[in-house]
């Protein structure tokens, strides 16, 4: 391999793929070590039940594919936008062939779970919690922008509450508050994406208490130290008989669940963090437990195979082109 290609940029090496013979060759398997992790990781967030032999096959697809429509124009999209909807479009492919597919473990309800095919109800939960996931992502940004770097912080990096404290200087108090109060403006876009829901907490304000609750519910969900929540008759009282609460700490529940599987797979989230908070450059890296780490890491002899497999398919579309 051509040591050289890592000073290429990838519209360059795109270029060089639309030629003939071993540099175009070189030039795909350059853009497989750039990105093949990378979409493997994100399809795990899109779809978090899918394997990941599932998702490494999708992935695998993709550059196969890119290979043999290089000629084509992606121009209207990055690359990295490119690869990871095509490779979307795969794993849907690739889990409707998967008869024992497992359920996601977002367990939110499903819009067509009247549908009698089990695999259909499976890919649409896949699908709906990708969209769930990308419009809180998207709610994110909008994010006054003390409490954006504070979620970024905590969902994106793994910080706790107090580490965050001294990288911002502000007490930690201050912090979780600014948490909280982010979590409660990105909860009604979960809450209008629940299919058929029946109540709706800013529908259902019965009391004074209904609002002070919504601030203990957070601290049950997010604050490890809160037992005297736990043990408190009159909150568990007033839940279990008012359904706008319920419905309130249903999205809560749901909205921690998918912020806590941000970033775990993200390496350009991970270099955004570590430029925005230089004094912390590494940590990130660090702050995933070793057992997530273990359960989903790609070999080197994956890669291996990997590239092989794709140049072995970039012979045969070569041998179509000469014979064809």
């Amino acid at each position: 391999m051509n040591k050289g290609w890592s000073n290429v940029d990838d519209s360059q090496l795109l270029m060089i793929m639309r030629k003939e013979g071993d540099a175009a060759h070189e030039a795909c398997v350059e853009l497989y070590l750039r990105y093949f992790n990378d979409v493997v990781g994100r399809l795990g967030r899109m779809s978090p039940s899918a394997t990941l032999e599932i998702r490494k096959g999708a992935a695998q697809q993709v550059f196969e594919e890119l290979y043999r429509l290089r000629e084509s124009d992606q121009s209207n999209e990055s690359l990295l936008s490119f690869l990871v909807n095509s490779a979307k479009a795969n794993l849907i492919s690739l889990m409707q062939g998967d008869c024992d597919a497992p359920k996601i473990s977002l367990d939110m309800p499903n819009p067509c779970d009247n549908l009698p095919s089990e695999k259909t109800k499976v890919l649409s939960s896949h699908m709906w919690a990708s969209e769930c996931e990308e419009a809180v992502l998207e709610a994110i940004r909008y994010l006054p922008q003390n409490q954006r770097v504070v979620v970024e912080m905590v969902c994106f990096g793994g910080y706790g509450f107090d580490h965050v404290a001294r990288l911002v200087n502000a007490p930690a108090e201050t912090v979780l508050s600014r948490f909280k109060a982010a979590l409660l403006s990105i909860e009604p876009i979960i809450e209008n994406m629940l299919p058929d829901r029946q109540y709706s907490f800013s529908d259902q304000l019965n009391c004074s208490d209904c609002e002070m609750y919504q601030d203990m519910m957070l601290d049950m969900l997010v604050v490890s130290t809160s037992k005297h929540i736990n043990n408190n008759i009159d909150f568990h009282i007033h839940l279990s008989a008012c359904k706008g609460c319920q419905q309130s700490f249903a999205c809560k529940r749901k909205l921690v669940e998918l912020l806590k599987s941000f970033g775990k797979y993200s390496g350009d989230t991970i270099r955004m963090l570590e430029e925005l908070h230089e004094p912390v450059s590494g940590y990130l890296r660090a702050c995933h437990s070793p057992d997530e780490q273990q359960a989903d890491q790609i070999s080197i002899e994956d890669i291996n195979q990997g590239i092989e497999k794709l140049k072995a398919s970039m012979n045969r579309v070569d041998a179509n082109r000469t014979h064809g």
